[in-house]
């Protein structure tokens, strides 16, 4: 039996997050899509934080709750959404006990943390 590859995987991780963020499944690449580049800017911007000592990282996360309140429906997954901003890990992420509780099926950092945009290869 052959592993999936990398376009299936994405299509899989897509199909499970349909449900999680609570929109329809012709709208679901184009919400990842913005989600990719939410995670991006936030990932960008915890760097920056972390680097530079008067960078104000408030905007950049003022900028993506407000995204995010547009792009996720489901707003019990929205109430769970966690933005980390340790530049060591992935920005977008929903909170462990929601992952678990909820039964997730999506890829999990070390601490449980559901991932919204995971380096998918």
């Amino acid at each position: 039996m052959r592993s999936p590859n990398k376009s299936e995987l994405l299509q899989r991780h897509l199909d499970n997050l349909i449900p999680i963020l609570g929109v329809d499944a012709s709208e679901i690449k184009v919400v990842y899509k913005q989600l990719k580049d939410l995670e991006h800017k936030g990932h960008k911007a915890s760097e920056d934080h972390c680097n530079l000592a008067d960078y104000d990282i408030d905007p950049i996360l003022n900028l993506v709750r407000d995204r995010l309140k547009v792009l996720i429906k489901n707003k019990e997954t929205l109430k769970n959404i966690h933005l980390n901003t340790d530049p060591r890990g992935y920005f977008l992420k929903i909170s462990d006990e929601y992952t678990r509780k909820a039964n997730l099926n999506i890829e999990r950092d070390w601490g449980g943390y559901g991932l919204l945009c995971p380096l998918i290869s």
